[in-house]
C-alpha cells in the first residue's frame, strides 16, 4: 500500500501540472526561446547495504531484508542561444523512505539467539548546469548532446539494534551517518523521435558524471542493561575526500499535446558508485534506484 500511494501521488502531481501548464502559459507573457521540464516518479531499489551487512551473518540466521522505496521530483529550465546551442539548469530530489530489515542469528554454541533490526535511509539531490548542442537531423528525429557540471549531495543513515533472547540480556544499539557534498563534470545525450504525423513518439537519455567531494561520517554505539543502565558507549567522527560515479538512463513513450509540448511516461534508472556506508574507514557501497516516471516538457 505504501508503494502504491507513493506512485499515485507522484503521477497525480505531474499530471495536474501538465494539465494547467498550457492555460497558465496563455495568461503569462513568456519570452521566446525557453524550455521547461517537470518530472515526478516512483523509486525502487535493492537494499544493498542490508544485503552486505546482514548477508555476512553465519548460516543459521533468519533474515528479512526490505527493499528501498521512495519518490523522485525534478525540474529544469533551458534557454536556446541559437538553433544549435542552448543552456540549461536543473535540480532533482531523490528520497527513499526508511527501510527496516529484521534478522535473527542462532548461536550454536550457547543455544541462544540474537534478534534485531537494521534501519536504512538514503537521500540524494542533484544540481546541474549544462550546455547542449542539437545538430540538424531529420524533422521527426532529434539528438541533443550535452556537457556540464553536476553537484551532488547525499545523506546515508544506518541503525542497528539487537538483543539476546536470554532474560535480562543487554541491548545493543549502533547509529551511523554519512553525508557528502561535491561536484564534477557530467556528459550525456538525449534523443527523441516522433512517429510520422501522429501524436506519439519515443525519447531516451543516458548520462555519466564523475563527482569529487567531501564525505563526513559519524556514529555512536552503546550497550545498555535490560533496565536501561549503561554498560558501554562510544562515538566517532571522520572526514574523507572521495570520488563518486553517477550513471543514469531513461526511456519513455511521448504524447504530443501540442507541437512543442509533450507528456512522457517512461522508466528511469540511476546508479551511484562508492557512496555512504557510515562505517569508520569509509566502508562504501553502490546504490541503484529505478522506477517509472511521468514528465511534462514544453518549449516557448
Amino acid at each position: 500500500m505504501r508503494s502504491k500511494s507513493l506512485l499515485l501521488g507522484s503521477v497525480s502531481a505531474v499530471a495536474v501540472s501538465a494539465a494547467y501548464a498550457p492555460a497558465l502559459a496563455q495568461d503569462l507573457t513568456i519570452p521566446d526561446g525557453y524550455s521547461l521540464s517537470v518530472e515526478g516518479g516512483f523509486l525502487m531499489g535493492p537494499n544493498t547495504v542490508a544485503e552486505d551487512k546482514l548477508g555476512s551473518f553465519p548460516s543459521g540466521g533468519v533474515i528479512d531484508i526490505q527493499d528501498n522505496v521512495g519518490y523522485r521530483a525534478a525540474i529544469s529550465l533551458g534557454k536556446r542561444i541559437d538553433p544549435l546551442w542552448d543552456l540549461r539548469v536543473g535540480a532533482s530530489l531523490n528520497h527513499q523512505l526508511e527501510s527496516i530489515s529484521t534478522f535473527t542469528f542462532f548461536s550454536p554454541g550457547s543455544g541462544s539467539s540474537f534478534s534485531g533490526e537494521m534501519r536504512n535511509d538514503f537521500d540524494f539531490e542533484n544540481l546541474d548546469f549544462e550546455v547542449g548542442y542539437t545538430p540538424v537531423l531529420d524533422e521527426n528525429f532529434q539528438v541533443r548532446l550535452f556537457a556540464g557540471i553536476r553537484g551532488l549531495h547525499y545523506k546515508d543513515t544506518l541503525g542497528f539494534t539487537a538483543t539476546e533472547d536470554k532474560v535480562g540480556s543487554p541491548h545493543y544499539n549502533v547509529d551511523l551517518q554519512s553525508e557528502f557534498i561535491g561536484a564534477g563534470p557530467r556528459i550525456g545525450a538525449s534523443a527523441s523521435t516522433r512517429f510520422g504525423d501522429s501524436n506519439f513518439g519515443m525519447s531516451g537519455m543516458v548520462s555519466g558524471a564523475v563527482i569529487h567531494g567531501l564525505e563526513r561520517r559519524s556514529g555512536q554505539a552503546s550497550v545498555t542493561t535490560f533496565s536501561g543502565g549503561s554498560i558501554y558507549s562510544d562515538s566517532f567522527t571522520e572526514e574523507e575526500w572521495k570520488t563518486v560515479l553517477d550513471v543514469a538512463a531513461s526511456l519513455g513513450l511521448d504524447y504530443y499535446v501540442a507541437e512543442q509540448t509533450k507528456l512522457t511516461l517512461g522508466y528511469r534508472a540511476e546508479q551511484l558508485f562508492n557512496v555512504g556506508g557510515g562505517f569508520p574507514g569509509g566502508d562504501s557501497s553502490d546504490r541503484l534506484v529505478h522506477g517509472p516516471f511521468m514528465k511534462f516538457e514544453s518549449e516557448f
